[in-house]
C-alpha cells in the first residue's frame, strides 16, 4: 500500500528495471501510480469472482496496474464505492443521489468518447454507460459475450448477442481491437461504412473496377481503408467533402456532409483520445499519495499549520519528527525551544509526542522543516483562530437578508408572547396549563 516506505520500494524497482533494460535494451518507465481505487476494488467481491485464485495483496497490484492503464475502467469497476473517494472537497455537502447523477454523467460522456473494447473483460463495467445500451442490456450483452471473444463488429448481430435496434445505437462506441475490418476499431458506425471505404478509394485514386473488387474481397473491404491510414491519412484532406455531400444528397436525400467531416477525422486520427496525455506524477501529487497531506491545505509553510507528531531520532544538533501521515520532519536545535539549546538531546528524546510549526515544505525531499518553538506554536493558534478569508463566491447580500428575516421571525415571535410583570405569571398555552395545574394541589 502507499506509505512512506513505498519510496524505497520505488528505488528497488528502479534498479530491477535499469539493470534489465541495460542488458536487454530498451527503456521502462517506474513511477508512482495511485492506488485509491485499487484499496476499494480488491476487497470487493467482484474482484474475488474475477479473480479467486489471488490473495488481496495480488489483486490489489492487479488493481493498481489496470489504474494506470485504464483509469476509468477501474472507476468504474468500483459501482457505487465510487463515491467514497474523496472527488471533490465539498461533495458531503451534495446529496449522494445528486452526486451519483452527475458521476455517472461524467462516465457517459468519458467512455462515449474513448470507445469500450468489447474483448476486453477488465473493461466490460463501462460497457453500462455506452450510448444505446444501459444497464439491463449491458449486463446482458456481456453475459452473451462472456470468453468468446468478438472477431468483428457484425459478429454483435450475426451471434444474436443484440437486437438490430440496439446493434444501430451502440455499434460505433463498440471497439473490436486487430478485427479483419480496420473500421471495427474507430469511431465510425458501420451504417457509414461503404463512405468511409469510397473515401479511401478516391483519396488513393484507385479505381473501383472488377480485379480491385476481387482483391477486396480476398483482403477485406476495407483494405484500401487500412492502406490509407497507415501510409498517407493527410490525402484525405485533398478530397471536396462538400461536393460529395452535395451528390449524396441529390441521389438519396440525406444530408452526409457532418458525416463526412467526422470520418476524415477519424481516419487521420483513429479513436483519438481527447483526456490528457499520461505525465507521472508530480512531486505534491506524489507526496498526496504517499501521506494523504494536500500542499496548500492540510500542509502549509505560511506559520499557520500545527501538526502533530512524534521523535523518532535525535542528534546533537538536530531531531527527526515522524508526523501522523508518516511524514518527516526536520528540527534542528535552534527551533526547538525559544531558549538557547545546546543539544536536542537536552529537551527531547525518541518516542516523545510534540506538537510542532511547519516552516518549510521540501517537496523534492518529501519532508518538512519543523519548529517547536513556543512563540511559534502561539502565533499559529492566533492565525487559526482568526477570521477565514471571504469565499470569492459567497453572497453576502443573501446572508444579510435571511439574517433580517430571522429578526423579524423573531421580533414578531416575542410581539405575540403576552408578558404581565407578576411574580407568579407563567407564559404557558392551554395544553401546558393543564400539565401544570393538575399536580397543585
Amino acid at each position: 500500500g502507499m506509505g512512506m516506505q513505498a519510496r524505497r520500494l520505488l528505488g528497488d524497482v528502479q534498479a530491477a528495471v535499469a539493470a534489465h533494460c541495460a542488458q536487454a535494451g530498451g527503456d521502462v518507465l517506474v513511477t508512482y501510480a495511485s492506488d485509491e481505487a485499487a484499496r476499494l476494488w480488491s476487497d470487493g467481491a467482484a474482484a474475488r469472482a474475477e479473480l479467486p485464485a489471488l490473495a488481496r495483496a495480488e489483486r490489489y497490484c492487479v488493481g493498481v496496474a489496470r489504474a494506470l492503464q485504464d483509469p476509468t475502467a477501474a472507476y468504474a469497476a468500483l459501482g457505487a464505492d465510487v463515491l467514497l473517494l474523496p472527488l471533490h472537497a465539498a461533495q458531503r455537502c451534495v446529496d449522494a443521489r445528486a452526486l451519483r447523477a452527475v458521476v455517472e454523467r461524467a462516465f457517459v460522456d468519458v467512455v462515449n468518447r474513448v470507445g469500450v473494447d468489447v474483448n476486453a473483460s477488465h473493461a466490460r463495467a463501462l460497457l453500462p454507460f455506452v450510448s444505446g445500451l444501459g444497464p439491463r442490456k449491458a449486463h446482458a450483452l456481456a453475459a452473451r459475450v462472456g470468453a468468446r471473444a468478438l472477431e468483428a463488429r457484425s459478429d454483435l448481430v450475426v451471434r444474436r448477442l443484440c437486437t438490430r435496434t440496439v446493434f444501430v445505437n451502440c455499434a460505433s462506441f463498440l471497439r473490436v481491437r486487430a478485427a479483419a475490418d480496420v473500421l471495427d476499431d474507430t469511431r465510425v458506425h458501420p451504417e457509414d461504412y461503404d463512405l468511409a471505404r469510397k473515401m479511401a478509394l478516391d483519396a488513393l485514386d484507385i479505381e473501383d473496377d472488377d480485379d480491385d473488387a476481387r482483391r477486396r474481397r480476398r483482403d477485406g473491404p476495407s483494405r484500401h481503408v487500412a492502406d490509407l491510414m497507415r501510409r498517407a491519412p493527410d490525402k484525405l484532406d485533398e478530397l471536396d467533402l462538400a461536393r460529395y455531400a452535395a451528390e449524396l444528397a441529390r441521389l438519396l436525400g440525406v444530408h452526409k456532409l457532418e458525416t463526412l467531416k467526422f470520418i476524415r477525422r477519424e481516419l487521420q486520427h483513429p479513436h483519438a483520445d481527447p483526456r490528457a496525455p499520461f505525465a507521472p506524477p508530480d512531486a505534491a501529487h506524489v507526496l498526496h499519495m504517499l501521506t494523504g497531506e494536500t500542499v496548500g491545505a492540510s500542509l502549509r509553510d505560511d506559520g499557520s499549520c500545527l501538526v502533530a507528531g512524534t521523535v523518532v531520532r535525535v542528534q546533537p544538533r538536530f531531531a527527526i519528527v515522524q508526523l501522523d501521515s508518516g511524514l518527516e520532519g526536520f528540527v534542528g536545535v535552534a527551533s526547538i525551544a525559544d531558549h538557547r539549546v545546546e543539544a536536542a538531546s537536552d529537551e527531547l528524546a525518541p518516542g516523545q509526542p510534540v506538537a510542532a510549526v511547519v516552516t518549510r515544505i521540501d517537496l523534492e525531499r518529501l519532508s518538512v522543516d519543523l519548529s517547536l518553538r513556543r512563540s511559534d506554536i502561539a502565533a499559529a493558534c492566533a492565525l487559526a483562530d482568526a477570521a477565514p478569508a471571504a469565499d470569492a463566491y459567497f453572497d453576502a447580500d443573501a446572508e444579510a437578508r435571511l439574517r433580517e428575516r430571522a429578526r423579524a421571525r423573531q421580533h414578531a415571535s416575542a410581539a405575540r408572547t403576552r408578558h404581565i410583570p407578576h411574580p407568579l405569571f407563567k407564559p404557558l398555552g392551554a395544553r401546558d396549563a393543564e400539565h401544570y395545574l393538575a399536580a397543585r394541589p
